[in-house]
């Protein structure tokens, strides 16, 4: 099987197994720990421009992406909800990342928590 060329830059990430995962509670907590709430507050939804509950993105964030939940099964953790909610947090989240670094080293402080062992 032949190799891809890497990007440059690019960052090397793992498969993960389903071993290898945590819990979805697990995420909830850790990101609720790591801003200083209680997992109440990730399951609480903010609505209107300009409000947004960055913690309980970035929990879903994890859960999406690196972990590979179903939209379902995050929406139903965080607070129910549509699974269109949770796709269109995680898309808004990847930019606001891209623009904001304290979003960018909160996510990427979680990550490493719970998916680097």
């Amino acid at each position: 099987r032949r190799q891809r060329a890497k990007a440059p830059g690019a960052v090397e990430h793992r498969a993960l197994r389903a071993a290898d995962l945590p819990p979805l509670r697990r995420i909830v907590d850790a990101t609720a720990a790591h801003f200083g709430l209680g997992t109440k507050d990730l399951q609480r939804t903010m609505r209107g421009r300009g409000r947004t509950n960055t913690p309980r993105a970035i929990a879903m964030a994890l859960a999406r992406e690196p972990a590979g939940y179903p939209l379902a099964a995050i929406a139903q953790a965080l607070g129910g909800g549509d699974i269109s909610t949770v796709s269109a947090t995680v898309r808004r989240l990847k930019a606001r990342a891209g623009k904001e670094p304290a979003v960018a080293n909160a996510l990427e402080a979680l990550k490493h928590r719970l998916f680097d062992r």
